[in-house]
């Protein structure tokens, strides 16, 4: 896909319209869940997704994996519930906890962490959630 490079304010808004009528179409009246981790990219795409769905068919979620900095989730979901956002609080430090007992190298740990997530806490959720559809924001490498 050919990026676009978006120059002024009309066609940032234009982008927009754009990509919520897209996110409609797609979606239907089925249900997407979104994966915040309070990073620019996942907020977006939650914002994104919320402004397109509503509530109705949307389910923002952060999850607490006990390794984020103090204060850090609180913060976000303020900044959410400013913007009329509610964001779900899912508290699986204790899973994460678990998975990382006995791990001492770093690569190990990052290993735990994503495996924890994606495999465990990421499945689980959207499972329960009966979306289909799985919304997620991140910074994709270039080459």
């Amino acid at each position: 896909m050919k990026e676009k490079k978006i120059t002024n304010e009309a066609e940032a808004k234009e982008f927009i319209k754009e990509k919520k009528a897209e996110i409609k179409k797609q979606v239907g009246k089925g249900k997407a869940i979104c994966f915040v981790s309070g990073g620019v990219d996942s907020s977006v795409v939650a914002v994104m997704g919320w402004h397109a769905l509503g509530d109705r068919n949307f389910d923002p979620v952060i999850i607490e994996n006990g390794l984020m900095r103090e204060g850090e989730i609180a913060s976000v979901r303020v900044s959410f519930s400013r913007a009329g956002i509610p964001l779900r609080l899912v508290d699986a430090s204790d899973l994460f906890f678990d998975r990382l007992e006995h791990k001492i190298l770093p690569l190990d740990k990052r290993t735990a962490i994503r495996r924890t997530f994606y495999d465990e806490v990421l499945f689980e959720m959207v499972k329960k959630s009966g979306a289909k559809f799985f919304f997620q924001g991140t910074i994709r490498a270039r080459s």
